[in-house]
């Protein structure tokens, strides 16, 4: 898309160049525990709210090599994934932007599919908490209910756990929220870089002919009935 805007330069670089160029940005890093792969959503929560960067242990000496500092250690905080968002809700909720709420995949074990990447850069821009917790358990339930009372009308909920559509919108429904799936693990890497896209000045004016209909082909329908097929994915951000 953003070839076509001739307004727009697109530099490509590397990661060590990134690291580079923005490191100085960085208070510090924080290192999530692959052992309990929700903690990756505890240090995005925090890396918003904090400025820092999120690390993988392995990755701890690349960082480094740069002069970020560690932050924080999440290795063996938690014993459990509602520990974990437990300690966040007690800890980082207040510090967050309430307007979105953002539902993220850990990856494997938690699910079978690759950990939600796309977004990320978002969640830590606006500070926005994020969480996997479980529409289903009753426990972790109790806890999403807590988030979606606590936040504003009208704000949104940006995804869902696993395949739990229906009872994320029922209870952010409840709670006058909605829904918009901009955040899923159907596709963790669709809708990257939101927070480039955002930043991205709309054109001028949008113009769009739509195709014109023959008054010689209504005609002949007139008593006829006639089939259309319509497909529509109302929320997804991700297909865009």
């Amino acid at each position: 898309m953003i070839k076509y805007r001739s307004d727009i330069k697109v530099q490509y670089i590397t990661p060590d160049d990134a690291l580079k160029m923005f490191s100085r940005y960085a208070r510090g890093y924080i290192v999530y525990d692959p052992d309990l792969p929700d903690t990756v959503n505890v240090a995005t929560t925090m890396a918003g709210i904090y400025n820092c960067t999120v690390v993988h242990p392995r990755d701890v000496p690349w960082v480094e090599r740069f002069g970020i500092k560690q932050f924080a250690d999440l290795r063996g905080k938690f014993k459990s994934r509602y520990e974990a968002y437990s300690w966040a809700y007690e800890n980082l909720w207040l510090k967050c932007d309430h307007r979105l709420l953002v539902p993220m995949c850990p990856g494997p074990p938690v699910e079978p599919r690759l950990m939600q990447i796309a977004v990320r850069d978002y969640a830590v821009a606006l500070k926005l908490f994020v969480h996997y917790l479980d529409p289903n358990d009753p426990i972790e339930r109790d806890l999403f209910i807590k988030l979606l009372a606590e936040m504003p009308e009208n704000s949104a909920v940006l995804g869902w756990h696993g395949e739990d559509e229906m009872i994320t919108v029922h209870l952010a429904s409840c709670y006058r929220k909605f829904v918009v799936v901009m955040a899923h693990h159907y596709g963790p890497l669709d809708f990257a870089n939101p927070t480039v896209w955002s930043g991205i000045p709309a054109p001028g004016e949008f113009s769009f002919a739509p195709s014109p209909i023959k008054v010689s082909f209504l005609n002949r329908l007139k008593n006829k009935g006639a089939r259309a097929p319509h497909s529509l994915s109302g929320g997804s951000l991700q297909a865009v």
